[in-house]
C-alpha cells in the first residue's frame, strides 16, 4: 500500500467499541502511542503483520501488505450493525424499519458475511433504545397519544397484552394485590410518572413475570 495513494481513512466503532482505523477495504486497531503519531496494526494481527501509521489523522506510513482477502463485505456490515445502533438510539422508527433501511445497503456479499438472524439485530435494536433511555415528549391529551412500538413490546420482540374491561366476580377492593402494588410502585420509582415511565414501567413487571415461567 502507498500512503500517497491511499489517503483517505475512516474510523467505525469495533466488535468491543473502540475505533478502528479503516483504509483501502482494510481494519486496524490502535497499537500505541508516541507523540503525535499513532501506531495501528490489522485488525487480524495474529496472522497479519500488516500496520499502518497515522501522524494528526493523515496516513504516513504502510507496511507489509495483507496476508488476507480484503475486508470490505465484513466492515460493510460492522457499518449496518453501528447504523442500527445509531438510529435507535436517535429516533422513534420502528425497530422492523431501521432493520429494514439498514439492511438495505448491503450487496449479496454483505448479507452472506451477516453472520445473524433478524431477531438478533432486532434485538440489537431494542437494547440501544433503552441504553439511550429515550423517551418521547408527554402527550398533552387523549387525542394526541402516539405510542412508539417500543412501548408496545416486551424484551423478547411479544405484543404486551393489554386489558381494557374489568372482568365479572373480581374482588371490590385491591387488598388482595397490595403486596404487588409496592413492588410496582418500586419499579415505577416515583409518585407521578409519565405515560412512558409508566409503560416501561410495566415492561420490566412484565420480565420478572417471564423469568418466573
Amino acid at each position: 500500500m502507498n500512503p500517497s495513494t491511499a489517503t483517505t481513512v475512516t474510523f467505525l466503532p469495533g466488535k468491543r467499541g473502540a475505533l478502528n482505523a479503516v483504509v483501502d477495504g482494510y481494519r486496524y486497531t490502535k497499537n500505541r502511542r508516541y507523540k503525535e503519531n499513532v501506531y495501528y496494526r490489522c485488525v487480524e494481527q495474529t496472522t497479519c503483520s500488516a500496520r499502518i501509521t497515522l501522524t494528526d489523522g493523515v496516513l504516513t506510513s504502510a507496511l507489509p501488505d495483507h496476508s488476507h482477502p480484503s475486508q470490505e463485505a465484513a466492515i460493510a456490515v460492522l457499518g449496518v450493525k453501528n447504523t442500527i445502533k445509531k438510529r435507535s438510539a436517535e429516533t422513534d422508527m420502528p425497530t422492523k424499519e431501521i432493520v429494514a433501511d439498514s439492511l438495505g445497503t448491503l450487496d449479496f456479499e454483505g448479507v452472506a458475511n451477516l453472520n445473524c438472524q433478524l431477531n438478533a439485530l432486532s434485538k440489537m435494536s431494542r437494547l440501544s433504545r433503552q441504553k439511550a433511555n429515550r423517551s418521547p415528549p408527554a402527550p398533552t391529551s387523549l387525542q394526541n397519544i402516539a405510542i412508539p412500538p417500543t412501548y408496545l413490546t416486551n424484551n423478547q420482540g411479544e405484543n404486551m397484552l393489554l386489558w381494557d374491561t374489568v372482568l365479572a366476580r373480581l374482588p371490590r377492593s385491591n387488598n388482595l394485590v397490595e403486596g404487588w402494588h409496592n413492588g410496582f410502585q418500586t419499579l415505577v420509582g416515583c409518585s407521578n410518572p409519565t405515560l412512558w415511565t409508566f409503560l416501561t414501567a410495566l415492561k420490566k413487571e412484565e420480565n420478572l413475570t417471564f423469568s418466573k415461567k
